[in-house]
């Protein structure tokens, strides 16, 4: 299975990044995985910001074949089990490519988000982009664990 994560901004050296290494190096044995991460594109103009983030990831909408999941505060909201359950029946019908989209500071316009078919969501806190990645991989990582029947800590 291919697992791409299509983000924005590079992760800092806070402590973020060794996290990021740790998931990333855990993921292997279950999964090939990818973190694309693009420039911000960040000035005053919101409205001007989200076209210029949208056109830079049209061509991974275009070039990535499989399920595109949106990271979207309005998504389903899972349990652990229930990931794991979507990220095992994609793994059957979706040609075992799976990616998942972090949106910019500024977010992505209502036009934007209606592509997606799905979207799921970490709860209604709003959280900085960085963690949110770790979040996403950590949850990736639960739900091979899930998947394979080993034990993970709850």
């Amino acid at each position: 299975m291919d697992i791409k994560i299509i983000c924005f901004g590079k992760m800092d050296a806070n402590g973020y990044s060794l996290l990021e290494k740790n998931y990333l190096e855990k993921l292997k044995r279950f999964c090939r995985v990818d973190v694309v991460a693009l420039k911000e594109e960040t000035t005053p103009d919101l409205k001007k910001n989200q076209q210029k983030n949208e056109q830079g990831l049209e061509r991974y909408w275009q070039e990535i074949p499989g399920v595109k999941i949106l990271l979207d505060i309005a998504g389903v909201q899972y349990s652990s089990e229930a990931f794991a359950d979507k990220i095992a029946s994609f793994n059957v019908t979706a040609n075992a490519t799976i990616t998942f989209f972090i949106g910019p500071s500024d977010g992505f316009s209502s036009e934007f988000r209606a592509r997606f078919s799905d979207k799921i969501s970490f709860g209604k806190a709003t959280l900085p982009h960085q963690l949110a990645r770790i979040v996403m991989l950590e949850q990736i990582y639960r739900a091979f664990k899930i998947i394979n029947h080993e034990k993970y800590h709850k």
